[in-house]
This record gives structure tokens, sequence and C-alpha cells, in this order.
């Protein structure tokens, strides 16, 4: 009997601590859904675009969170993903304002979600986390998440841009064309023209405008920088940024040209389709070497030495010797000038004072001569350092720095370009090997 009784006791305090228990915690805890519910937060989100919405047009949302009391933190979003679409990145910034409701003053956040929808047909923006921090009268700071409603809409593609996959939707769109040196009528083997091809497009991003294609044509060398993509906001109007910049070096003497590209804008304004055109492009190559390494190579080929004099001294002692010198001369200097070597060592010279100088153009076009002197077909830079990784390298580094941007280009040191030089006679470069060069037994290391 006391067992039972004691158990019964036992019972009935257990009983009594849990009411105490419960009894003492708050009835109702705040949070952003019981404030909801109690219409002292609301949360909304609106499609602002108006209808009809095009493929690849801005598409833009407005997230708007209101408190009767005031914000304690800056509410934040975290994005959602659509299908076949490119959404730009939060920017963490939110229009501050007040509204009335029933007669009362509410602080508002309004925040922005902009998307490009790719394809027609129908899409869903799914919920989207709202992260909200209030004051509230009674409840001090109250936060936490919620969930928008999501949003359907239709995406639409007019008839007359059915036919083409690439375009641009934009109430303005720009195209800027520069080549960094004035036309001529003919250029020579070994010269280079840079072009820059600016787009711009007004809230379209960089990464959205189209990419100009690089043709393939023989007997033309195209160096390819990689695009510049930028985006600029002014008043929240975006501004997309492409630039594309070529630059084409010519190998061998011919006619060529750049066909003409074309670029499609839907212009929402006006409802209507512009073509854009990049001109085509037009060269006329001769064969003959570029101006400066011409010249440089007549002044140290007819460039008269103690030696060559004094032969001449001598020679002048009979009529014959005369005449036969005056006959010949042209031809002596020559056998002197490939017997020493002139022509290598005076380019090498040149080439390397272009480097110190950071005449990084220059360079490329006395190495271009260098290896193509005395060659029956025109060989290029890439395919003559071909199966030499290295030389590659520090090819690719010379070009960029030639051609690519100057203001960003790494440059390229003295004791990286002797690289390029080096092993020039094993390749056949600094000598030929006829029947006189073989009698002499010239020493390759002289």
């Amino acid at each position: 009997m006391n067992r039972r009784f004691k158990e019964l006791s036992r019972a009935l305090l257990f009983w009594v601590l849990a009411t105490a228990l419960l009894l003492a915690l708050p009835v109702n805890a705040a949070s952003v859904h019981s404030l909801i519910k109690e219409n002292r937060l609301s949360v909304e989100i609106r499609l602002i675009s108006s209808l009809p919405i095009i493929a690849k047009q801005p598409v833009l949302f407005h997230v708007e969170v209101a408190t009767e009391q005031w914000f304690s933190k800056g509410t934040y979003l975290e994005y959602p993903s659509v299908p076949d679409a490119v959404m730009l990145p939060a920017s963490g910034l939110a229009i501050n304002g007040t509204k009335k409701i029933a007669g009362i003053t509410w602080s508002s956040q309004i925040h922005e979600i902009t998307l490009y929808p790719t394809k027609s047909g129908g899409y869903q923006l799914p919920p989207v986390e709202t992260h909200v921090s209030v004051h509230t009268e009674n409840d001090g700071v109250v936060q936490g998440s919620v969930y928008t409603e999501s949003l359907d809409f239709t995406v639409s593609i007019p008839e007359v841009l059915k036919q083409y996959d690439d375009y641009i939707v934009s109430p303005d769109v720009q195209i800027d064309f520069n080549e960094d040196q004035a036309e001529k009528e003919s250029y020579a083997v070994g010269e280079a023209v840079r072009q820059t091809i600016t787009l711009t497009a007004i809230d379209v991003p960089g990464m959205m405008l189209p990419t100009l294609t690089t043709p393939d044509i023989e007997g033309l060398s195209i160096y390819h920088k990689p695009a510049q993509l930028n985006d600029k906001s002014s008043r929240g109007e975006l501004t997309g940024i492409r630039i594309e910049s070529f630059t084409y070096i010519f190998e061998q003497a011919g006619e060529y040209q750049i066909p003409e590209q074309i670029f499609y804008w839907w212009n929402m304004e006006a409802q209507e389709l512009t073509e854009l055109v990049i001109p085509a492009r037009k060269w006329t190559v001769s064969g003959v070497a570029s101006g400066n390494i011409q010249a440089a190579s007549k002044r140290f080929l007819l460039l008269p030495t103690v030696r060559q004099l004094g032969i001449f001294i001598l020679t002048i002692l009979t009529s014959v010797t005369i005449f036969l010198c005056y006959h010949f001369r042209f031809e002596l200097l020559a056998r002197y000038a490939q017997l020493t070597k002139l022509y290598y060592r005076t380019q090498r010279k040149e080439f390397l004072n272009a480097i110190e100088q950071k005449q990084y153009a220059l360079a490329c076009d006395i190495l271009y001569q260098l290896v193509n002197h005395s060659r029956e077909s025109i060989c290029s830079l890439q395919s003559f350092f071909a199966g030499e990784p290295n030389k590659l390298l520090v090819l690719e580094r010379l070009f960029d720095s030639a051609y690519g941007d100057t203001e960003n280009a790494r440059g390229l040191g003295k004791t990286e370009a002797t690289l390029l030089l080096h092993n020039m006679e094993d390749n056949g470069i600094v000598s030929n090997s006829d029947e006189l060069s073989e009698r002499l037994q010239l020493n390759p290391n002289s």
C-alpha cells in the first residue's frame, strides 16, 4: 500500500513540474511567419517587365519586403536557378522607401532580380528565399527567412527572328571598329595589322554579346586576343561591353580578304530588326621584305671593312685585277658576307636591340626575315619552331608583347629572346651548305 502511494506521489509531482514548465514558456513566440500572419510584415514578388517577353531580353522582378516598424539588418535574397536562362548575380543592394498601409507608414526594401531567358516557351521563377531581420514593439528583433510565391511567365520569339540563332535584344547597340594604322595600298611580308572591334549594348551583360569568328586563311597568321568582357552600371542601367582584338601577320605575298560579319539586333523600343555589319577588309601584300629590315640588310652588306679596302688597294696594282674586282665586286661582297655570317650576326644584333628597347613588333619582323632568309618556300615562325615547346612558349610571349594588350603584356627579356636564336645553324639559317662553304670547312662556332 505504501509502495503504491509513493508511485502515485511521484507521478503527481512530475505532472506538476511539467505543467509549470509549459506555463513558463511564452504562448506566442514571434517569428517572421507570425508577423506576416498578423499583417505586421509583408514579402511580395512582382513581374515588372511588360508583355510580351522576347527571348534574350532582360526580365525584371521586384521582391518587396515591408514592415510596420523598421529593419534591424538589410534583407538579402538567395537566388534559385532557372533552366535555359542567364541570371545576373545578386547585387546585395536594395531600394529603401516607405509606403502607407491603412494610414500607417511602413518601411520597405525592394530587391531586383534580372534574368535573360534564352529560348521561347513557358518559364517559372521558383520561390525566392528572403532573409529578414526587423524590429518589433514587444518582441525585440525578429529574424528569419521566408519564401516568396513562384511566378510563371511566357517567352516568345518574333517571326522575323526565328531564322537567326544569335541576335541581341536591347534598346541600343553600338559597334566601334578601329585599326592601329592608316590603310596602305600595299603591305610587306612580315608586317602586321591590328584590329579592335568593340560591341556595346544597353541592358545586356557582356557575356551575352555575340562572339566574332576567326577566319582560317593560308598565308595569313591570325593572333586573336581573348575577349575583354565588361559590365558597367549607371543609375540602375546596365551596359555590356565586349572587346575583340585581332592581329593579322602577313606571311606570304598575295591578296587577302576578311569577309564581313553581320549581327542582328532586335530594337526593343522600335520593335524592329536591324543589321549590324562589320565591313570586309582587304589587303595587298608584296613579296618585298619590310622597309626597315631591307634597309638594314643593305647597309650592313655594303659596309666596307678594313680588310676589303686592303684587298682593293692590292688589286689596283694591275689593270686586270682592277677589272676583275670591278666586275665581280657585288659577288665578292656577298661571298664575304656569307663566309663571315654577316647577315646572321647583324640580324641577331638588330633582334636583341629591338627586344632590349621593347620594340617587340620590330623583333617579330626581324625574326621572320631571319628564319626565311635564303629559303625557297615561306615558313611561318610557328611551323619553324614546331616540336620545340620551350621556344614556342617564348614565341607566344613575343607575339603577345607585340600584338596583344601592351599595358598588361609581361614583355620579354634578352635571355629568353636568345633562346629563339639557339641552334639556328643546325636548322640551316646561318649559312648555306654550298660547295664553297664545304671546301673551306667553316667552323660553325666561329
